[in-house]
């Protein structure tokens, strides 16, 4: 397994993979792609038992599932992303109040508030957008 690295000229390298294959080792020259060591049929079967599968439930599993929990697997979802959110403007307001406190006596100035105000918003922005997609 591996690779073995015999070096023919100083911008060039010959290269054999684990599969046996000879290329010529390119990769660290500007303007010049990989070289195609994909072909191998060993990485071309990895990659194919790698590739994301969806995960869906079968008739008989969502209504298990259903049976016990007493929900569909889809309102999990909402649930679990719910409760990120919530928590998540907890922290923001909690955040906000602590910085608002901080500033009417006098520890924090205004530019601080706002860069924080700035940063709790900007966070809260991406977090949903992720959580909602």
């Amino acid at each position: 397994m591996g690779l073995t690295i015999d070096s023919t000229t100083p911008g060039s390298q010959r290269t054999s993979n684990a599969c046996g294959m000879v290329y010529k080792n390119t990769f660290h020259l500007p303007g010049r792609s990989l070289p195609t060591f994909l072909s191998c049929p060993a990485i071309i079967a990895l990659r194919r038992h790698n590739r994301a599968r969806p995960m869906s439930m079968t008739d008989a599993q969502l209504t298990t599932f259903f049976a016990v929990v007493g929900f569909t697997p889809q309102l999990s979802s909402v649930l679990w992303r719910s409760s990120v959110l919530v928590l998540a403007l907890l922290w923001c307001a909690w955040a906000l109040w602590t910085g608002y406190r901080g500033w009417a006596a006098g520890n924090i100035s205004f530019g601080a508030l706002g860069g924080s105000t700035l940063r709790i918003v900007l966070t809260l922005i991406v977090l949903m957008f992720f959580t909602l997609s």
